[in-house]
């Protein structure tokens, strides 16, 4: 409409060559630096959640694993030590009941021929008793030992 005055009617336009001042270029610049540079934190703040949610996670299965070991180490260490309580137990039951017919055999054959009612002397008769015949169940019984034979123990021979 401006060239209409001058008579003219410009139906196209080609430009060749524009040169744009430098603070055009500038900025030009500066804004696709500043692009490139939120693109970057975007992504290395997507990065830094995604690890973070890994590590997460990560520990989640670390602290599992974790409690699951201790859990079965506590099992087997209540296992055995049930185990064990019952062997020890049955052993003592065991021991009692030899020791209740080693005491009736005793107060049968033994204490019942003796004048003497003394209960301490019984009762270390009865050990030594007992302990000699442990000695006679073990390899080492057939060593030699210093140890008199109790009277009991002559009188029944």
């Amino acid at each position: 409409d401006k060239l209409g005055a001058f008579h003219m009617v410009v139906n196209r336009l080609q430009l060749l060559d524009i040169t744009l001042p430098q603070e055009f270029k500038d900025a030009v610049d500066a804004t696709t630096v500043a692009e490139q540079e939120a693109t970057s934190l975007t992504y290395q703040k997507v990065s830094a959640d995604i690890t973070a949610q890994a590590n997460v996670e990560q520990a989640k299965v670390n602290a599992n694993l974790t409690l699951y070991q201790a859990t079965k180490n506590a099992d087997g260490i209540l296992a055995t030590g049930g185990a064990k309580a019952e062997a020890i137990a049955k052993q003592l039951a065991e021991e009692a009941a030899t020791f209740e017919v080693v005491q009736q055999s005793f107060e049968t054959n033994v204490w019942g021929t003796l004048t003497d009612t003394n209960e301490a002397a019984r009762q270390k008769q009865l050990i030594t008793y007992i302990w000699l015949e442990s000695l006679k169940a073990t390899s080492a019984g057939h060593m030699v030992y210093n140890v008199d034979k109790p009277d009991a123990m002559k009188m029944a021979a």
